[in-house]
């Protein structure tokens, strides 16, 4: 097995923490980008409640202030213009979409899925 860098190690903890709250209700595509990938597509698309989201990971790891992983630089430095561009386009469509840093950004971002698809439902 390939060692995993810290985007992707980041990435598993997400997908086990949104699988363990929402189970079934959330239905999840990793994002493999290739040469038929368009640029800027979130690492994650998800479908919560019927709720999309995207979901731009950032590795702490790579962004660090005096030395130390920095969540808050992760998502202010980390994403490409192309990847603010793909953010916005869902977010101007009525999705949940965003950049996150740590498990409970991502949970954030599920939770206002979540509370999308219920408003959706009254």
């Amino acid at each position: 097995m390939a060692k995993q860098g810290p985007e992707t190690k980041l990435g598993v903890k997400m997908d086990k923490a949104g699988a363990e709250k929402y189970g079934a209700r959330l239905k999840s595509v990793n994002q493999h980008g290739n040469m038929f990938t368009a640029q800027g597509v979130s690492d994650r698309l998800l479908c919560l409640d019927g709720a999309f989201v995207a979901i731009e990971i950032k590795a702490p790891e790579s962004y660090r202030v005096k030395g130390q992983p920095s969540v808050e630089k992760a998502v202010a430095e980390g994403p490409t213009v192309k990847q603010r561009l793909f953010v916005d386009a869902v977010l101007e469509a009525g999705g949940v979409a965003g950049f996150a840093a740590s498990v409970e950004q991502y949970m954030d971002l599920l939770a206002k899925a979540e509370k999308r698809a219920k408003k959706r439902k009254k």
